[in-house]
Protein backbone atom coordinates (compact mmCIF):
# COMPACT_ATOMS: atom_id res chain seq x y z
CA UNK A 1 0.00 0.00 0.00
CA UNK A 2 2.86 2.22 1.05
CA UNK A 3 4.98 1.37 -2.38
CA UNK A 4 1.60 2.33 -4.34
CA UNK A 5 0.75 5.79 -2.70
CA UNK A 6 4.79 6.66 -3.38
CA UNK A 7 4.47 5.62 -7.03
CA UNK A 8 0.95 8.04 -7.09
CA UNK A 9 3.28 10.65 -5.65
CA UNK A 10 6.10 10.20 -7.43
CA UNK A 11 4.13 10.56 -10.65
CA UNK A 12 1.98 13.38 -9.68
CA UNK A 13 5.34 15.41 -8.94
CA UNK A 14 7.05 13.66 -12.16
CA UNK A 15 4.26 14.94 -14.47
CA UNK A 16 4.13 18.49 -12.32
CA UNK A 17 7.75 19.57 -12.47
CA UNK A 18 7.20 18.62 -16.33
CA UNK A 19 4.02 20.65 -17.29
CA UNK A 20 5.97 23.66 -15.21
CA UNK A 21 9.08 23.56 -17.01
CA UNK A 22 6.61 23.33 -20.56
CA UNK A 23 4.49 26.46 -19.17
CA UNK A 24 7.70 28.71 -18.54
CA UNK A 25 9.09 27.53 -21.79
CA UNK A 26 5.73 28.49 -23.60
CA UNK A 27 5.61 31.86 -22.31
CA UNK A 28 9.31 32.40 -22.97
CA UNK A 29 7.47 33.38 -26.60
CA UNK A 30 8.86 30.09 -28.62
CA UNK A 31 7.88 29.78 -31.75
CA UNK A 32 4.46 27.78 -32.79
CA UNK A 33 4.87 27.26 -36.07
CA UNK A 34 8.40 25.41 -36.38
CA UNK A 35 8.61 22.71 -39.02
CA UNK A 36 7.80 19.32 -37.19
CA UNK A 37 9.96 17.22 -39.92
CA UNK A 38 13.22 19.03 -39.29
CA UNK A 39 16.55 17.23 -38.61
CA UNK A 40 16.63 18.88 -35.15
CA UNK A 41 13.74 17.44 -34.06
CA UNK A 42 15.27 14.20 -34.51
CA UNK A 43 17.71 15.55 -32.43
CA UNK A 44 15.84 16.56 -29.92
CA UNK A 45 14.32 12.90 -30.05
CA UNK A 46 17.65 11.52 -29.30
CA UNK A 47 18.70 13.83 -26.84
CA UNK A 48 15.58 13.31 -24.68
CA UNK A 49 15.70 9.68 -24.75
CA UNK A 50 19.32 9.27 -23.63
CA UNK A 51 19.01 11.26 -20.98
CA UNK A 52 16.00 9.74 -19.54
CA UNK A 53 17.77 6.35 -20.20
CA UNK A 54 20.82 7.86 -18.25
CA UNK A 55 19.21 9.13 -14.95
CA UNK A 56 16.38 6.69 -15.21
CA UNK A 57 18.91 3.53 -14.75
CA UNK A 58 21.24 5.47 -12.42
CA UNK A 59 18.03 6.59 -9.88
CA UNK A 60 15.92 3.46 -10.88
CA UNK A 61 12.95 5.83 -11.90
CA UNK A 62 11.54 6.08 -15.11
CA UNK A 63 9.97 8.54 -13.47
CA UNK A 64 13.22 10.90 -12.64
CA UNK A 65 14.29 9.61 -16.34
CA UNK A 66 11.37 11.69 -17.80
CA UNK A 67 11.46 14.55 -15.84
CA UNK A 68 15.54 15.01 -16.37
CA UNK A 69 14.14 14.57 -20.01
CA UNK A 70 12.18 17.06 -20.56
CA UNK A 71 13.62 19.59 -17.75
CA UNK A 72 16.83 19.24 -20.16
CA UNK A 73 14.76 20.21 -22.88
CA UNK A 74 12.84 23.31 -21.55
CA UNK A 75 16.03 24.67 -20.23
CA UNK A 76 17.75 24.21 -23.94
CA UNK A 77 14.23 26.14 -25.17
CA UNK A 78 14.66 28.93 -22.18
CA UNK A 79 18.63 29.06 -23.47
CA UNK A 80 17.59 29.66 -26.82
CA UNK A 81 14.67 32.27 -26.10
CA UNK A 82 17.06 34.58 -24.40
CA UNK A 83 19.16 34.74 -27.65
CA UNK A 84 21.00 31.58 -27.98
CA UNK A 85 18.78 30.36 -30.84
CA UNK A 86 15.64 29.62 -32.03
CA UNK A 87 12.64 28.71 -29.13
CA UNK A 88 10.28 26.32 -30.31
CA UNK A 89 7.83 24.62 -29.01
CA UNK A 90 7.98 21.27 -31.51
CA UNK A 91 12.06 20.70 -30.47
CA UNK A 92 10.19 20.69 -26.66
CA UNK A 93 7.78 18.40 -27.61
CA UNK A 94 9.84 16.33 -29.64
CA UNK A 95 12.45 16.34 -26.16
CA UNK A 96 9.48 15.22 -24.25
CA UNK A 97 8.54 12.37 -26.77
CA UNK A 98 12.31 11.24 -26.26
CA UNK A 99 12.27 11.61 -22.96
CA UNK A 100 9.01 9.17 -22.98
CA UNK A 101 10.57 6.55 -25.09
CA UNK A 102 13.66 6.89 -22.95
CA UNK A 103 11.66 6.02 -19.68
CA UNK A 104 10.25 2.92 -21.44
CA UNK A 105 13.33 1.68 -22.56
CA UNK A 106 15.22 2.18 -18.77
CA UNK A 107 12.02 0.59 -17.34
CA UNK A 108 11.67 -2.69 -19.27
CA UNK A 109 15.37 -2.70 -20.82
CA UNK A 110 17.40 -2.51 -17.97
CA UNK A 111 17.67 -4.64 -15.17
CA UNK A 112 18.70 -3.67 -11.61
CA UNK A 113 20.38 -6.82 -9.73
CA UNK A 114 22.94 -6.94 -6.46
CA UNK A 115 24.47 -3.34 -7.41
CA UNK A 116 25.39 -4.26 -11.02
CA UNK A 117 23.26 -2.51 -14.23
CA UNK A 118 22.60 -4.23 -17.20
CA UNK A 119 21.14 -4.29 -20.33
CA UNK A 120 18.85 -7.01 -21.28
CA UNK A 121 17.48 -7.79 -24.46
CA UNK A 122 14.04 -10.17 -24.84
CA UNK A 123 12.22 -11.05 -27.72
CA UNK A 124 8.52 -13.62 -27.02
CA UNK A 125 7.42 -15.42 -29.90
Amino acid sequence: MAAAMAFRSARSVTFSIALALTSVAASAGCATRDRWAGQDKMLHLGAGSVAAVAVGSQFKSPWAGFAAGVAIGAAKELTDSRGAGTCSLQDLVATAVGAGLGAYASKWAIAHADGNTSVRFTTTF
